[in-house]
């Protein structure tokens, strides 16, 4: 039941997909440009869009009626940030106690909300699932004005409100710049293609900083397109200090922007000494070894969709036991060499906006995969590689190009519950090893975007 409505964009592209099938075994398709055309006249039809809110509607009802209005992930920032305003330690030993506290605080109108049997779930004390708080201080700093202000639920909200405008505004900058203008029925239909996804849902649910993520991500490209590599760095810099994986862009600007490296690491280095001169002594070693603790715990899960994650379950399907550490190294150090060869920095290439817009792009989806952590719900800043990919695609696709573009789109919308049911019952049905290759399928999604990405580079440089 929850998988049925939990992804409406998974539906609409897996319908899309078996429809440009039919289409094409039937010969009325003759090539790619015909088929995106009729899907983009399609997409700002308004029976698309009631089609698309009411989906989503119900997507949110249901999480509202199952109880998961009230995030853990999100729980560990309201305590990091209640503890900073205490000037305590922002790691405290007893998170879960504290968590629930959260969550079962007081709230304004909630009696009269309460008894209304579609909102009592809501305010259910639940389950805190996470040991310890495992996110980065500048994280817990950043949601605290908003705890103190309104609370835990109110904090929540407003993140909600941050989040869904900071993706609106991404997608309006990247559509701008690499199309120009844009008709105002298609941005209203991709926004609604984007809130059905359901990782836009998942992070909605979470209440994590991937909006904000992608948000600095876009000012940093659209900056280095218009040539103030200066000013560049000082988004990835706050990147880096919100969430550790953006820092892989210090390789990046360490390759081709030397300008924006160093504004980069001066942020990062001014972050660093406000975190510090304003929290209790230690802050940065407890998050380390939290961090650390929490990764060793979670590379495993199959709802991970990085390298490390993708050859720790390989190693686990042939009954091998796996050295996370080594297995996380091991793919950074993969990542970084194949990306420095692919550049050939050395070479001395002219760069240009395309050649551009392709670099950021893989480096993007670079930066996700070496990531220990990749979780489903910071796939939304895949929307800017995805872009540059169908703004530079070929004109002479045939139509099988479309639909492999559809069927790795539909990989990339699959509801996580969907890959974890896939992991419980599949193993006795196929074996291990077949059903690591399905359970992995967003993984492997994932990497088919940064292939077509870089073979675009070739195009770019001949």
């Amino acid at each position: 039941m929850s998988a049925l409505l939990i992804s409406p964009t998974f539906w609409l592209l897996f319908a899309s997909f078996l429809s440009a099938t039919i289409w094409m075994l039937t010969k009325r398709i003759p090539d790619a440009d015909t088929l995106w055309s009729r899907l983009w006249d399609i997409l700002a039809d308004r029976r698309l869009l009631l089609i698309l809110l009411l989906a989503d509607l119900a997507n949110v009802s249901y999480r509202v009626v199952s109880g998961y209005i009230n995030p853990t992930d999100y729980v560990q920032d309201v305590v990091a940030s209640r503890q900073f305003l205490l000037r305590e330690t922002m790691y405290p030993a007893d998170f879960r106690v504290r968590g629930v506290a959260e969550v079962a605080a007081p709230m304004p109108g909630r009696e009269w909300i309460e008894p209304i049997p579609v909102f009592r779930r809501v305010f259910q004390t639940m389950e805190i699932t996470a040991p310890f708080v495992g996110h980065p201080p500048l994280l817990g700093i950043l949601t605290a004005p908003a705890v103190a202000t309104f609370g835990m639920r109110g904090a929540y909200l407003t993140t909600v409100l941050v989040t869904s405008i900071l993706l609106c505004v991404s997608l309006l900058w990247i559509l701008r710049e690499l199309h120009g203008t844009i008709s105002k029925p298609h941005y209203i239909g991709l926004i609604g293609l984007l809130f059905g996804w359901f990782s836009v849902n998942a992070l909605l649910r979470s209440g994590q900083p991937a909006a904000i993520l992608l948000f600095l991500l876009v000012g940093s490209w659209l900056l280095l397109r218009r040539g103030r590599a200066w000013a560049a760095g000082i988004p990835i810099g706050i990147a880096a200090s919100i969430q550790v994986f953006p820092a892989f862009f210090l390789v990046y600007f360490a390759l081709r922007s030397w300008r924006s490296l160093v504004t980069a690491l001066t942020t990062i280095a001014v972050i660093l000494a406000v975190i510090r001169a304003t929290t209790v002594p230690g802050t940065y070693e407890q998050w380390l070894a939290a961090a650390a603790h929490m990764a060793g715990d979670f590379v495993t899960l199959r709802t991970n969709l990085s390298i490390a994650s993708l050859g720790a379950g390989f190693l686990q399907a042939l009954g091998y036991s796996v050295n996370v550490q080594l297995a996380g190294t091991l793919s950074m150090v993969l990542i970084v060499t194949s990306l420095v060869l692919w550049m050939k920095p050395w070479a001395m290439l002219r760069q240009t906006h395309r050649g551009l817009d392709i670099e950021f792009s893989l480096f993007t989806i670079a930066m996700l995969l070496a990531s220990p952590l990749f979780w489903n719900r910071y796939q939304p800043i895949l929307m800017l590689p995805l872009a540059v990919l169908f703004r530079y695609r070929s004109d002479k696709q045939s139509p099988y190009a479309a639909i492999a573009w559809l069927v790795v789109l539909t990989g990339l919308c699959l509801p996580e519950q969907m890959l974890v049911a896939w992991n419980d019952s599949l193993p006795s049905l196929l074996g291990s090893p077949l059903s690591w290759v399905l359970t992995s399928a967003g993984i492997f999604s994932v990497m088919l975007v940064a292939v077509w990405t870089a073979r675009l580079s070739r195009v770019t440089r001949s």
